[in-house]
Order: structure tokens, then sequence, then C-alpha cells
């Protein structure tokens, strides 16, 4: 698909970022360039403060799996105003009187692809822009974008990045530098339940910690040495470590 790769303006952002500059105020500049490539990422940096780095993300678990990739590969490149964006998030009422996407409708997204998506864009610190009708909201979906133990992870983490990743397990880790505390998240890619281990040697965490799962806001007791939880298709855990 040729429009995943439409060719990159390099002076048209730069007029842009110039126009900014002298307008006498801030104000963000959000680039939305289908899958930028990878290998413009100083420019963009340089030059946008959030881009993206997906096609149109809509609610089909194909396009889910992918923005783990492209969240993987950009995620070295997330700093202080300096954002890359997996796009908004299509949970609730989505597309409608039928525009600009397929029929009107809920999200085809099962909830526990939809814990899924909020851990993934809070962990790599994406954007978070909700692409749903905002009067028209269940409280699930409202729990789900609310929750404050889940956006400080968003908002206020560092290190950001996958540390694990084999068959359909993936695992990404973040830290608080401010609390300390550091940040897991264990994800099941695959189509049927499975049980998901990270040994914490990998991330060199040797001691004995205190775990809270930051969705369910509830603490889980002392763990050391290895992580294992039992997670249904396409689901996650998001876990809080604290010495």
């Amino acid at each position: 698909d040729d429009t995943m790769y439409p060719p990159y303006h390099k002076g048209e952002i730069e007029m842009m970022r110039k126009a900014i500059a002298q307008c006498g105020r801030p104000m963000v500049l959000s680039l939305s360039c289908g899958e930028a490539p990878l290998g413009m990422a100083d420019h963009l940096k340089d030059q946008a403060n959030m881009w993206r780095i997906s096609a149109d993300f809509w609610d089909t678990w194909e396009r889910l799996e992918h923005n783990f990739d492209l969240l993987n590969a950009w995620s070295s490149h997330a700093g202080q105003n300096h954002w890359p964006d997996a796009d908004m998030i299509p949970i609730g009422k989505l597309s409608l009187d039928d525009r600009p996407h397929g029929p009107e409708r809920h999200t085809q997204f099962t909830p526990e692809e939809q814990y899924t998506i909020m851990t993934l864009w809070c962990m790599a610190r994406s954007p978070l822009m909700l692409g749903n009708d905002m009067l028209d909201m269940d409280q699930f979906t409202l729990d789900l974008i609310t929750n404050p133990e889940v956006l400080a992870i968003n908002q206020n983490s560092t290190g950001n990045r996958q540390i694990y990743h084999r068959g359909g397990t993936r695992v990404w880790i973040a830290e608080d530098t401010e609390s300390g505390y550091v940040y897991l998240a264990l994800f099941n890619l695959k189509d049927e339940a499975a049980e998901v281990h990270f040994d914490l040697e990998l991330a060199m965490l040797r001691g004995a910690y205190q775990v809270r799962d930051l969705w369910k806001r509830s603490n889980e007791g002392r763990v050391k040495g290895k992580i294992t939880r039992n997670l249904p298709a396409h689901g996650s855990v998001l876990l809080r470590l604290s010495e």
C-alpha cells in the first residue's frame, strides 16, 4: 500500500516550524505523516513535537499488533517535547454517521485488547488522543482513560522500552526516577490464553519488590526473581514495582 509511505516533505515541515517560531506564542506541531520514516527521526525531533509513526489506526487486531513493532522501533526517540505518535485510540463509539471509516459502531476491540492498547500507549508515552464520541461513553471506556496511576506512566516515566520479545510474549519496562517506581507491562499477543513469564534479572531487578496491579488498583504482595501471569488472548497486565 503506497499510501503508508507518503513522500517526506522536509521543506514544508521546516516552513511550519519557522512560522511557529515567529508567531510569538508557544504552539504544538503535530505531524500526521502516516508511517513516518525512521531514518528521519533526528529531523522530526528537531522540527516537530509529535509525529505519526502509524498509518491510520482503526479497531482491528492486525493494526494493533503492527503498532507494537512500530512503537518498539521508535522508543529510543521519545523524549521531552518530542513524541512518536501511534495515532488516535479507537475505543468507545466510532465512525459517527458512518464516517470516516466503516459503519457507526462500538469499537470492535475486545475489553482485553482495549486494556492492551492503553497499556502500550502509556508505556511507550505515545500521545493519548481519543477518536470516539465523547458525549456517548460508557463507564468501561471512561475508566480506561481516567486511571491516574496508569496515566502517570504516560506523563512522567523515562527509559520506556521493550525489554523482552519471544514468540507472542512481549514485555515493556519504564522507570519513574523521582519515586523509584519500576513499571512492567506483560503482553500476550497470542490468539489463545497463555502463561507469560519475565525473569527480573533481565532488568537487573535483583531485590524483593512490592507489586501493584495498576488496572485493578490493588497491591499483590512481594515478588523476587520472576513474574508470571496467566493472560487471556491479546491480554496484558500492568504492574508497578517498588522496593
